[in-house]
């Protein structure tokens, strides 16, 4: 019988806030949280952050581009994307193309876009 193993986590983003996040509060609460792991929804905004929390609690990091960045990503300009991540590489796990880009709410706006753009970036980080 296979063992069930859960993560819990959670999603990080200052990009939408209205407000400034104190990276000083970002940092105690994100380590203060019972959490393995934490997403960004962001890579410009947010690692910093995410890295001083890590670096006290060992979390597992998953990293956000958002939707306007798709249509970059789809014609191959990803040097920014891996350039922000490569200080981090020893803690990310997994780069999240995109933020629901498919949902129906978005009226297919990102769907030519979301196969290129997870093709370049994988390529780019091989």
């Amino acid at each position: 019988m296979p063992i069930f193993t859960s993560i819990m986590g959670v999603n990080y983003s200052s990009y939408f806030q209205s407000v400034p996040v104190d990276p000083v509060s970002a940092e105690a609460q994100i380590a203060g949280l019972p959490v393995t792991s934490v997403k960004t929804f962001t890579h410009d905004y947010d690692l910093p952050f995410i890295k001083a929390a890590q670096a006290q609690k060992n979390l597992t990091l998953a990293v956000g581009c958002t939707n306007d960045e798709l249509a970059g990503l789809a014609n191959g300009n990803t040097q920014s994307l891996v350039s922000a991540i490569a200080p981090f590489a020893d803690t990310v796990a997994w780069v999240c193309v995109g933020n629901e880009p498919l949902g129906s709410w978005y009226n297919h706006a990102y769907d030519a876009l979301l196969v290129p753009a997870v093709t370049n970036v994988a390529n780019a980080f091989k």
